[in-house]
């Protein structure tokens, strides 16, 4: 398979505002009410991932992922931000975003959430980079992921690593095809 990085430029009139009824806020992984957010909006997810084959993202995997990990933890409260993404009416649960947000074009680098709502997460995390004074956005995605972003803006789209599955392998041949691999920048070892 394949991993495309997926650039969009931020939106620089008020007009690109989320409509009224969704809520965008940022939220801390040591706030109490992190772990809630962040496992509902991965029991959403994967109820809503039909045949896509996806890696862990409950509350602890986010928080090891982002948050704690040996190398990263020291610079992680600057590093990796964390915003959740709520719908106002009619209530449907809530999503978590991980932007980046340090350099010139910041990093979307994971989602968590509803797949139907990635369209409305991308317009979130744009406008958020706005706000952090950046010029663009960026995105690592698998073909899944890239087709639920089609329609969002996306300014450029360019192949930036290829994946393969090991021969030694749980999966039947047939389960191999039949499964997307649904995968953003964190899934990777790169970040």
């Amino acid at each position: 398979g394949s991993v495309d990085a997926l650039h969009w430029p931020v939106p620089q009139a008020p007009e690109l505002a989320l409509p009224w009824h969704w809520r965008w806020r940022a939220i801390d992984p040591a706030h109490p009410r992190f772990d809630r957010v962040a496992d509902a909006a991965w029991n959403t997810m994967r109820a809503s991932a039909g045949r896509w084959t996806m890696g862990q993202r409950d509350a602890n995997y986010l928080r090891w992922r982002y948050a704690l990990r040996p190398p990263v933890a020291p610079q992680a409260p600057a590093r990796y931000r964390f915003f959740e993404l709520t719908r106002a009416w009619p209530f449907a649960g809530a999503g978590l975003a991980v932007l980046d947000l340090r350099a010139a074009t910041a990093c979307w680098l994971d989602w968590v959430g509803p797949l139907d709502w990635m369209p409305m997460a991308s317009r979130a995390c744009r406008l958020e980079a706005a706000r952090c004074g950046a010029t663009g956005l960026s995105a690592w995605a698998s073909p899944p992921v890239a087709q639920g972003l089609a329609g969002t803006g996306i300014a450029r789209r360019e192949l930036c690593a290829g994946f393969g599955m090991p021969l030694a392998s749980d999966l039947h041949p047939d389960q191999s095809t039949c499964s997307g691999w649904w995968m953003m920048g964190g899934d990777t070892d790169f970040l």
